[in-house]
């Protein structure tokens, strides 16, 4: 290798929190554990042998199947509660929504089913006097903004560029995470196929009266080889705002309000400088169309045709949501379409390169939507602390681990501690894959094409099996936090 020559860096140095109890097995298996043991001790100082015996018989199984876990570390009873909470569900048909005039409880509006019916959309001017769309929900006492990009093809750039954005990204969330009232942002990367009809506008609101015969007959050709089988790539952060104040605890609506104003242009300059293309904030209309387009991809042809001609839809949110859902144990119906969720359970254990999730970003001809959500949540500086103590713990009382995998945990909290005094952000990450089709039938190659695309990644992805409705949602950039719809109390989840 010449001097020269690039050499691309890799990023790592990632973890995965353990969980805590007896050897890893969690909390409330060791909880179990240690009031069975106490309940036996009890029973056989007072002599009663035969009542111990049968405590033993029937908390032994319990005891093996919350410490056992398959081979994506799930514990066997958290996949037992999860299949019984659907078929409770199902059984209740909770897992069917209507919308519109066939639903009597939300006076004939096409709402958002699930998780989804709790969010409002609002108007918004920011400090130049443009109109801005942004959520509010007030369950999760949260803001959310959303900015949309468009970036450039792989092709279209070297590597040195790439990993210049992915830097640029990283200072993005750096600078973020110290922000005030900013508590999760999700970038959202879609790769849908065009349509003739979005080429054609394309090309019509750009083409040139005054251009030469020559060039109009090239788009005219281009128009009419790129008309099928194309496909375009959107780019959507979206960064939630929490409108609770973190010393006094009160309601500060107006004040993040005021400050999201004051920081969108510093957000969409970073945006851009990441790689994201001519980035701006989405409006209302904006918002409703993505919203109705992701629950119905056919609309979106409607959209373009009325577009065609100069004219837009009358939208509002009491209007976007789907007629008619239905979730199923391994997939999620609505309207035109049926989508496919997963999650990431298992992020890549060695470093990797920028170009780690080409794999998944590559466009499929029977996927009509593939969304692709990476969920970033800032740890406050405290539980940053905290987590760093407990990991450099862990890796020193780590006594089952084998001398490599003890070396690797020591070495990853000593770099996770330095970076913390260099001044580098810490964040909690997860990922969520959606594959939107037209066609049913297409449902398991999509599943076998998806999973392949994970292992060529690196990664290990999971099927959302009984929450298919949720994680089409939470892989919306629609503000929505999953951890705030747990009926676990925010302290011990923190603690856990």
């Amino acid at each position: 290798m010449t001097e020269n020559e690039y050499r691309p860096p890799v990023y790592g140095h990632w973890f995965i929190s353990e969980s805590v109890g007896y050897k890893n097995y969690g909390l409330l298996p060791t909880i179990f554990g240690l009031a069975t043991l106490f309940i036996i001790s009890i029973l056989c100082f007072s002599s009663q042998w035969v009542t111990a015996f049968i405590v033993v018989m029937i908390s032994f199984p319990i005891i093996l199947l919350s410490t056992y876990k398959d081979f994506e570390n799930r514990p066997i009873y958290s996949k037992i509660a999860a299949r019984i909470s659907f078929n409770i569900s199902q059984r209740k048909r909770r897992n069917v929504f209507k919308g519109g005039i066939m639903n009597k409880k939300f006076n004939g509006k096409y709402i958002l089913p699930g998780i989804g019916n709790r969010i409002n959309l609002k108007t918004g001017v920011d400090i130049g006097g443009q109109e801005f769309g942004y959520f509010e929900n007030n369950y999760q006492k949260t803001f959310s903004i959303v900015l949309h990009g468009q970036p450039e093809g792989q092709a279209l750039m070297d590597n040195e560029t790439i990993d210049r954005f992915v830097n640029q990204f990283s200072t993005f969330l750096n600078a973020i995470t110290k922000m005030p009232g900013i508590i999760q942002i999700k970038n959202v990367l879609e790769i849908t196929k065009s349509d003739s009809v979005e080429l054609e506008n394309e090309i019509n609101n750009k083409l040139d009266k005054n251009a030469p015969d020559i060039s109009k007959q090239m788009l005219n050709e281009s128009k009419a080889i790129l008309s099928t089988g194309s496909y375009k790539t959107d780019c959507y952060v979206e960064i939630t705002y929490s409108y609770i104040s973190e010393i006094t605890k009160r309601t500060q609506k107006k004040q993040i309000l005021n400050q999201l104003k004051q920081d969108l242009p510093r957000l969409k300059n970073f945006i851009n400088f990441s790689g994201g293309g001519a980035v701006e904030i989405m409006n209302s209309y904006q918002l409703c169309k993505y919203v109705r387009c992701s629950f119905d991809p056919q609309s979106n042809l409607v959209f373009q045709n009325i577009e065609k001609h100069g004219e837009q839809v009358k939208l509002n949110w009491s209007k976007i949501g789907p007629s008619g859902a239905e979730t199923f144990w391994d997939k999620y119906r609505h309207d035109s379409g049926t989508s496919v969720s997963w999650m990431l359970y298992l992020a890549p254990e060695s470093p990797v390169f920028s170009t780690v999730l080409r794999p998944l970003l590559r466009p499929e001809q029977d996927i009509t939507i593939k969304r692709i959500s990476t969920i970033y949540i800032p740890v406050k500086p405290i539980q940053a602390n905290k987590l760093i103590q407990t990991a450099q713990k862990r890796a020193n009382n780590k006594q089952s681990a084998t001398s490599f995998e003890h070396a690797k945990l020591v070495t990853n909290s000593e770099i996770l501690d330095r970076d913390k005094q260099q001044g580098a952000a810490i964040l909690k990450f997860g990922m969520l894959v959606t594959a939107t089709i037209l066609d049913e039938s297409k449902k398991d190659e999509i599943e076998a094409t998806i999973k392949t695309a994970g292992i060529s990644s690196n990664m290990g992805l999971r099927q959302c099996y009984g929450s298919q409705d949720s994680a089409f949602m939470a892989a919306l950039p629609l503000g929505v936090i999953l951890n705030k719809y747990s009926h676990i109390p925010q302290q011990i989840k923190e603690n856990l």
